[in-house]
């Protein structure tokens, strides 16, 4: 197995198109299923203790084996149990088992919500590369309404997007060259305009079938479990872009861009309502935004 390649991952607020961006990569760089890992293992990394102990080593490749995404891997638990004990190495065993499985050299890792651990991954990995996918928060917030982890609340929804942009914003000024940014809207309207400059930062050649995605079967990918991505089995379209001008009623995009508006305009979105409108619209305490998060996000450990 080879672990000189520098490792990518892709990230981003949920429903801005990463998994978009793996399946174009798929040709040049082998991207599994989503591991969570910081959320699920490294954020509750004191249930383990020290993975020297046999006993917190076994919980941890036990947990591991539960998670649905590692159910669609293509990799054993014997396989995981080669890596150093280290959350740290297991992490990069885990990316790099399923590229060896692939006969691919170039490895990567595709969750969202390591968006807010860029500064952590950094670290871990000196030579890793970062593609950060963004899409405008009321396009975000039209699509996740209807997905199982939406906080039943355009404000909420808004929120999240809020926190991942302003994370990684942050992250990058740390971590200069080593973010790449990718915008949705660039992305469906001209891939092969986006795919060259995000190739050359990865230091990737460009494949000619990289768009072609119908002609593919996806790797990591489960459209039965997550319906939400099956657009992705087929060539990008920009049919998505501006749903919000058609979905959003007035109210609704007020208290999105209530939410939003300060990171809108630093990422190149236009707010669409006057300050008024949106002070009208009102912002929850931010308790009550995180309550709505709260929940939400135990829905989806649920899933």
């Amino acid at each position: 197995m080879d672990r000189t390649a520098a490792l990518t991952f892709i990230v981003g607020a949920p429903r801005s198109g990463t998994t978009l961006v793996q399946r174009l990569l798929e040709p040049v760089l082998a991207i599994g299923p989503e591991t969570h890992y910081i959320r699920r293992f490294w954020l509750r990394r004191r249930r383990y203790g020290s993975l020297s102990n046999d006993s917190g080593w076994e919980r941890l490749l036990r947990d591991i084996a539960a998670t649905p995404e590692f159910g669609d891997s293509d990799i054993s638990v014997e396989q995981l149990r080669r890596a150093n004990r280290t959350h740290r190495d297991v992490l990069e065993h885990w990316i790099r088992c399923h590229a060896a499985g692939r006969g691919q050299v170039r490895a990567g890792e595709k969750t969202p919500n390591h968006a807010l651990a860029i500064g952590l991954l950094a670290t871990w990995y000196p030579d890793a590369r970062f593609v950060h996918v963004v899409r405008d928060p009321r396009d975000v917030a039209t699509s996740t309404a209807s997905t199982p982890w939406s906080t039943g609340s355009r404000s909420g929804d808004a929120n999240v997007w809020r926190q991942y942009v302003r994370a990684v914003r942050r992250s990058t000024a740390n971590e200069r060259g080593r973010v790449h940014t990718v915008f949705y809207e660039a992305l469906t309207t001209d891939p092969e305009r986006v795919l060259g400059p995000m190739c050359a930062f990865l230091d990737l050649d460009v494949d000619p079938t990289m768009v072609d995605l119908a002609s593919r079967p996806p790797s990591g990918l489960d459209v039965g479990r997550e319906p939400w991505k099956a657009s992705t089995l087929s060539a990008p379209t920009t049919a998505s872009v501006g749903r919000w001008l058609v979905e959003l009623a007035p109210s609704d995009v007020a208290a999105v861009e209530a939410v939003t508006a300060s990171e809108m305009t630093r990422w190149g979105y236009e707010p669409a309502t006057t300050p008024r409108a949106r002070l009208r619209a009102g912002v929850p305490s931010l308790p009550q935004l995180a309550a709505l998060q709260t929940a939400a996000l135990a829905r989806r450990v649920r899933l």
